[in-house]
């Protein structure tokens, strides 16, 4: 057989036969570019061209996720921790603001490769909020992380405090901002969760037990986690986050719901 007819039958092998000239040291291992180059040279049939180039797209694309985590973990060494700047006045507790945390860890992202966006979603339900972040590295890779929120336009007495659109932006703002700190595993210094304090969480039976009866009253899950948010006075983004003393309320709300 010849090297020619062995590199039709077998595209990953044709890949592994690149010069490694061809390979910039500091991006992907595999290129489009060089696999279109040497199918073009040696004469391959489009059919052939086409398997190496869905090759290399795998292959590119896992490299470029190795390249996010590595550079991920470097920057997460390196990154300090946020001071807060804002006072809670309901939970009387301090915390940073959203441009506080970018301040801080914007410049060492960038310095590691990173850039990142927050911006909302088509939502579930007109009454909830979809925010998103997106993370990109100049690899190619790019991470996403998603979460729900209501609008935030209520006070502690439950009357409304600001507008609609001012409430959507205070959840947007929240969201986004815990989002940034889970992502790249940033410390708030003296409080990492706003300022609230740790509270006892359920059980993973108990969260099993949760889900089971979300499943069986059709229960809209979404709109559950804002009601405990509601109800907790913090934000919890699964019900693995649910405070131990809120169980009990939770399961007499999903009896009554399964009952009718």
């Amino acid at each position: 057989m010849s090297k020619t007819q062995q590199t039709i039958e077998d595209p990953q092998m044709a890949l592994a036969e690149q010069p490694a000239a061809q390979v910039p040291a500091t991006r992907q291992a595999v290129t489009i570019e060089s696999v279109m180059q040497q199918a073009i040279e040696q004469k391959m049939p489009p059919e052939t061209i086409g398997k190496l180039l869905d090759v290399a797209e795998r292959l590119q694309a896992n490299q470029a996720k190795i390249i996010f985590n590595d550079a991920m973990v470097s920057a997460q060494s390196a990154l300090p921790r946020v001071c807060s700047d804002a006072r809670n006045d309901q939970t009387k507790s301090d915390y940073p603001t959203e441009t506080r945390v970018r301040q801080t860890i914007q410049k060492r992202c960038l310095e590691h490769g990173f850039t990142f966006f927050v911006d909302e979603a088509e939502p579930p339900r007109d009454d909830i909020l979809c925010v998103r972040l997106t993370i990109r590295h100049a690899g190619g890779y790019e991470s996403m992380l998603t979460r729900y929120g209501k609008v935030d336009n209520l006070g502690p007495k439950g009357n409304p405090n600001s507008t609609h659109v001012q409430g959507g932006q205070k959840t947007v703002t929240y969201l986004g901002r815990r989002m940034l700190l889970q992502a790249f595993g940033v410390v708030v210094d003296g409080d990492d969760t706003d300022g609230n304090d740790d509270v006892d969480v359920i059980t993973p039976d108990q969260v099993s037990t949760l889900e089971n009866m979300i499943a069986d009253t059709g229960t809209d899950k979404v709109g559950f986690l804002v009601w405990a948010t509601r109800t907790a006075n913090h934000q919890i983004e699964s019900l693995s986050d649910m405070p131990a003393d809120l169980y009990s309320t939770a399961i007499a709300i999903l009896k009554k719901k399964g009952s009718k």
